[in-house]
């Protein structure tokens, strides 16, 4: 789904520029303070395969966060182009769809373990989703 997601967003023109770059080193910047933070500080979540600050962990999780970043630009690209929608419905349905997948697809392959109840990690997404959204006004 996530390729279908990007493919579509970069057929409907959705500019591959330097912003989409610097909004996926951003929430990639994001990602690796909220690991230390909420993560390892907190003790929120882990990486088993990819222990906090190893060699797996700096070659792999950042990435993952740059990749959050592109599929959001991409599923707001996709929602403005076509329905002319002000962000907030980018958000929404990047909440319903992207989210549950991603996050699902991590529980699976047991790539990350949630430490804390389900409420608490539901609630931890809406900071994500508020920064993500104000690093895409920033650069794109």
């Amino acid at each position: 789904m996530t390729v279908v997601l990007f493919a579509t967003a970069i057929l409907l023109g959705m500019p591959l520029e330097q912003g989409l770059l610097y909004m996926c080193l951003c929430t990639a910047a994001f990602g690796v303070t909220l690991d230390r933070l909420l993560g390892k500080g907190l003790v929120l979540w882990d990486y088993p395969r990819a222990p906090y600050y190893s060699r797996r962990y700096w070659k792999l999780v950042p990435l993952a966060w740059a990749y959050f970043g592109l599929l959001f630009a991409s599923v707001y690209f996709i929602v403005n182009s076509v329905i002319g929608s002000p962000i907030y419905a980018a958000l929404v349905i990047w909440a319903i769809l992207c989210i549950p997948q991603e996050v699902l697809g991590l529980y699976v392959r047991k790539s990350w373990r949630y430490n804390a109840p389900m409420w608490v990690v539901a609630l931890g997404w809406i900071p994500l989703i508020a920064t993500m959204t104000a690093i895409r006004e920033l650069f794109l």
